[in-house]
């Protein structure tokens, strides 16, 4: 029996909207802020308020640990973490469970100040979303090791390469730039905070792999366009299916992992098991 994969890919349950947008409009707008208030006040109030640095911290500004992801130092620094965004973030977003996507986003931004702090203690401030794009990438390619994939190189040069070797790259370059670099307090790029949003994307993986579920979950609701002009409520009725699954976000996710096992390592690897729950997900997902 042989089953289409991309058909079974476009039957998923995925809520309307995208995380990843609503976080690249809410990064450019706080970049607007930032840079119309330095240039109004000639200061740096936003900065001071945001970032993060060990005075913002034994001062109590807690909230310090999540805000700093979203300042930056210029528009080049931003469009790097958009297009990090924009080309990884949404293929990741994809795979999540409805509402786990943003608690992931923002551990990885706390991952990455809990790795930064202690090293840089002093006169050194952390601006910048790059945590999570590290985090991001790390659990794409943990996720999908041996799924070529193509990039431009320096923008310019195509590359076709396995993601398990552009993971090794780059958590190689991120640990010399931490031995070499930022311990020796030369340069300005955060290795630090780009590993420590590495390590969550990994640590979030295995919780993934081992079938373990986030004990909090965040839900975003995005209304659906109907019509130009006129909004559709998002439908939130909730069907009752028994397929040895708790919802339907769990069947969606069983059927991914078995179609991947027959991506890598044919139909004949699946045991009965995960023969019948292809069966019976066919049943459900092709009324919809």
């Amino acid at each position: 029996m042989l089953y289409d994969r991309p058909y079974m890919r476009r039957l998923q349950f995925r809520p309307t909207g995208s995380f990843c947008d609503l976080i690249i409009l809410t990064l450019i707008g706080c970049f607007l802020v930032q840079s119309i208030l330095a240039l109004l006040l000639e200061s740096a109030f936003l900065e001071e308020l945001l970032q993060l640095n060990i005075k913002n911290i034994l001062d109590g500004y807690i909230w310090t640990f999540l805000t700093y992801g979203f300042l930056h130092e210029g528009p080049i620094h931003l469009l790097f973490n958009i297009l990090g965004l924009h080309f990884i973030g949404r293929h990741v977003e994809s795979s999540f469970y409805q509402g786990n996507f943003p608690l992931f986003c923002f551990c990885c931004l706390f991952f990455g100040g809990l790795f930064w702090l202690p090293i840089n203690q002093y006169n050194h401030s952390l601006v910048g979303f790059s945590a999570v794009i590290l985090g991001l990438l790390t659990y794409y390619c943990l996720l999908r090791p041996n799924q070529h994939i193509s990039l431009l190189l320096f923008f310019v040069l195509p590359l076709k390469l396995k993601p398990k070797y552009l993971l090794l790259g780059t958590l190689g370059i991120e640990i010399y730039g931490l031995l070499f670099s930022e311990l020796k307090n030369l340069g300005n790029v955060a290795h630090s905070a780009h590993l420590g949003g590495m390590t969550f994307g990994a640590l979030y993986y295995y919780f993934y792999q081992s079938n373990m579920r986030f004990p909090i979950k965040f839900t975003f609701n995005f209304p659906q366009i109907d019509s130009p002009g006129k909004i559709k409520k998002t439908n939130n009725s909730k069907r009752n299916y028994r397929v040895n699954f708790s919802t339907k976000f769990d069947l969606q996710e069983e059927v991914d992992r078995i179609l991947d096992k027959i991506n890598e390592h044919g139909f004949g690897s699946l045991d009965e098991s995960e023969k019948s729950c292809l069966e019976k997900a066919k049943k459900i997902l092709g009324k919809n």
